[in-house]
């Protein structure tokens, strides 16, 4: 899949699915997968136009909302959908200025797909019912309700993380590169990569079952989202206990994926009773997904 940055670098030979995609839920990707299938009745190139930043970075950033999926993330994901081409369009001051007219001639020669509520233009003067010829699809509903983002990230700060699965249409993922901590883990028995996760939207703080991606394998972990209260810290950090796993993990991208909740984080007496609570949750995890 390549990428650029630059819409006049798109072919005029292309069907190009457009829109924020802000998360890739259900709805996101059966605009892109429509898209895809066009372009490959056509015999031409797939593309996605979107941008590298959330809108509201530039328009208000203080109402910016926290991210739903990693940029390398969303990429992987693209390129497994069959897009061929993704055009990540930094949103500044040239690119909110561009009139609905504007914005309509430089998608004069190439076959769009758009989402129904999808808008465009300085002020969102622009409506997708505004394209020639576009292919505009419905919105996808799950539960009698319309998927969206702002949704889905209800549900994850509800920790109703299967309703969030079921409107991904995949598990919640955070990923990140593997920082150093106190190593407090290992010297308990439960050594784990920590991840800094402050640009995600977080469920409730606690202790949930998980499965980590490192590299193309896949294992079952236990991870703890919280602030180490007993240990008086008070950052929100994911740590990640991977089971069945030996290695260096530092600097190295991972992949976890929120399954199930276990627990509310709690203050402990001491390592000791920390460290029998950890045997129970992993016991627990195993138990669950051996069943």
């Amino acid at each position: 899949m390549r990428i650029l940055t630059r819409i006049d670098k798109l072919k005029k030979n292309i069907v190009l699915a457009v829109g924020t995609f802000d998360g890739l839920h259900l709805g996101h990707m059966k605009v892109i997968k429509t898209a895809v299938e066009i372009a490959r009745q056509r015999g031409c190139e797939a593309g996605v136009l979107t941008f590298a930043n959330h809108p509201l970075q530039y328009l208000n950033p203080t109402l910016q909302p926290k991210q739903l999926l990693d940029r390398d993330d969303k990429q992987r994901i693209l390129a497994a959908a069959g897009v061929d081409v993704l055009a990540e369009i930094a949103f500044d001051k040239n690119f909110a200025d561009l009139t609905a007219k504007d914005f309509l001639a430089l998608m004069a020669d190439k076959k769009i797909v758009v989402g129904e509520d999808f808008h465009f233009g300085k002020d969102r003067e622009g409506s997708a019912k505004d394209f020639k010829d576009a292919v505009i699809c419905p919105l996808v509903k799950v539960d009698d309700e319309i998927v969206s983002s702002s949704r889905i990230r209800q549900a994850i700060r509800n920790g109703d993380l299967a309703v969030a699965e079921k409107l991904l249409g995949r598990p919640y993922t955070l990923s990140g590169i593997v920082q150093h901590g106190d190593e407090r883990g290992r010297r308990l028995g439960f050594p784990t990569a920590n991840l800094d996760i402050q640009k995600y939207e977080l469920p409730p703080l606690g202790v949930y079952a998980g499965k980590v991606r490192v590299g193309e394998q896949e294992y079952l972990g236990m991870v703890n989202l919280g602030n180490n209260p007993t240990f008086k810290m008070f950052q929100p950090r994911l740590e990640v206990h991977i089971f069945d796993f030996q290695g260096d993990l530092y600097g190295k991208r991972i992949e976890v994926s929120l399954l199930k909740y276990l627990r509310e984080q709690r203050i402990f007496k001491g390592m000791e009773e920390l460290k029998d609570q950890l045997a129970k949750d992993k016991a627990e995890i195993l138990l669950a997904f051996q069943q």
